[in-house]
């Protein structure tokens, strides 16, 4: 078990917040619904999240980028599938 504990990385918010590209809000948000990465609560003040944990997440996502956030496709991604399925019909 020591060794799993030596090469598990815990990343404070602010790298969380660097990699994702979301600000200290929306990470907030998300720990207060528990809709984005998991995170690790060590005390009152103190959030760190395991960069395991959080590549899950970002994999967990794929296939939602041409999604808005209630999960209809974006217009513009679905004329184009559109088109794409008449072009090879023909």
């Amino acid at each position: 078990m020591g060794a799993y504990w030596s090469r598990m990385r815990l990343l404070v918010e602010t790298e969380v917040r660097n990699l994702l590209g979301v600000n200290r809000a929306t990470l907030r948000r998300w720990r207060q619904r528990n809709t984005g990465p998991p995170f690790l609560k060590l005390g009152p003040k103190l959030i760190r999240y395991r960069e395991d944990d959080l590549a899950a997440f970002l994999d967990s996502r794929k296939g939602l980028a041409n999604r808005d956030c209630h999960g209809k496709r974006e217009e513009s991604a679905d004329r184009g599938v559109r088109r794409e399925e008449r072009v090879g019909a023909d």
